[in-house]
């Protein structure tokens, strides 16, 4: 028996499913399709080492064609990559349109799709290809050298690696963090909240707490911001990274597999609600921590046993997951180190710097090949 699967998504969680499904040695053989609008996949983790680093770019790209043909030539499925954006799926027909007309029939579906951020580069989109995201950067840099002041919304990750490496590089601009909560890193414990402020203050980034941003109005020269307690105050440029879009629409007709944020709703073995024959992995998933930790760390397992079942007709015992126990985090605050937290400890500066010295660019393609 041959099934036919299609994975949607060109992200590492993506590839990770491709790669897990093409390896495996046991049960029935699979016709494999990788579905994403991009032909490389992005190593958006590095993506704020790259603003102040673009000759770094490339290395941040891997083929997904070559990847695939690669592995599926010591497989005993067969594999292909399409570039395509889909456009809808008919979750009972069991049918991906793609938005040029194309269509394909399969009998298990993954959804990698992931995330964006509004600004154009953090990560792929789900529309356009890598040259789209690595425009997206180019212009966002561009911006930033042409900047006196920037305002980083967002006091995640992401909002405190942008802000710690614009600081460092740039001693002439006003750079200013609103983390939206109490401190920067609100999921983390105090003493490392704290540790990360002062890193920020040390390269001159104005952290402002307990402030939401409500507005942003974008003029031909100024950026404006209103807060919530409606003040505003003027930027010459803004990078939202306060939130995250999931990449869902193509599901638009089943909002019952949808949160009320459009992250896909899935048991505790990764598969879409009431559709069990349909996987969800990434930072799509409703609940996922979205990050690579939690994907290497929580899901992975939990995807190599429901695929053993679902795709492979190979009965195990599944696991569920579980991502509640204490945050691992390494946020870079310069090439100097930054903070970082691990089974709820603080980690020392000199493990963070083994991410701060390079934003892990030198093993970007291992996580796709």
């Amino acid at each position: 028996m041959t099934k036919e699967v299609i994975i949607v998504g060109g992200s590492y969680s993506a590839m990770y499913a491709a790669k897990s499904i093409l390896l495996k040695k046991h049960g029935a053989k699979v016709n494999l399709k990788i579905i994403s609008p991009s032909q490389f996949g992005y190593f958006n983790i590095a993506a704020p080492r790259l603003l102040i680093e673009p000759e770094l770019i490339d290395k941040t790209l891997t083929d997904i064609e070559a990847t695939i043909r690669n592995l599926s030539s010591a497989s005993k499925s067969d594999a292909v990559f399409i570039k395509g954006s889909v456009d809808t799926v008919d979750l009972e027909k069991k049918i991906v349109s793609l938005a040029d007309g194309q269509k394909f029939q399969y009998d298990n579906l993954i959804i990698a799709t992931g995330t964006k951020y509004h600004q154009p580069g953090l990560k792929l989109d789900d529309i356009n290809d890598e040259k789209y995201t690595v425009q997206g950067v180019r212009e966002l840099i561009a911006s930033i050298k042409k900047a006196d002041s920037i305002a980083v919304i967002g006091g995640g990750a992401t909002g405190v690696e942008i802000a710690g490496e614009l600081g460092s590089e740039y001693d002439d601009k006003r750079i200013t963090l609103y983390t939206g909560s109490s401190n920067p890193l609100s999921a983390v414990k105090q003493s490392i909240r704290v540790d990360a402020t002062n890193k920020l203050k040390s390269y001159g980034v104005e952290v402002i707490n307990n402030a939401k941003v409500a507005k942003i109005d974008s003029s031909a020269n100024k950026t404006v911001i209103t807060l919530d307690d409606k003040e505003t105050r003027e930027f010459d440029l803004v990078i939202p990274v306060h939130s995250t879009t999931p990449n869902s629409l193509f599901l638009k007709n089943y909002k019952q597999v949808l949160d009320a944020n459009g992250y896909l709703i899935a048991d505790e073995y990764l598969r879409l609600k009431g559709y069990n024959e349909v996987l969800v992995i990434g930072d799509v998933l409703s609940g996922s921590l979205r990050s690579l930790v939690d994907i290497v760390y929580y899901q992975k397992s939990v995807f190599d046993k429901t695929i053993d079942q679902e795709i492979f007709g190979v009965q195990v015992k599944l696991k569920s997951y579980d991502n509640t126990s204490a945050p691992m985090l390494l946020v870079p605050i310069s090439r100097n180190g930054g903070v970082g937290t691990a089974f709820g400890f603080a980690l020392p500066n000199l493990v963070v710097k083994y991410k701060s010295r390079d934003f892990f660019i030198s093993k970007a393609r291992q996580h796709f090949t």
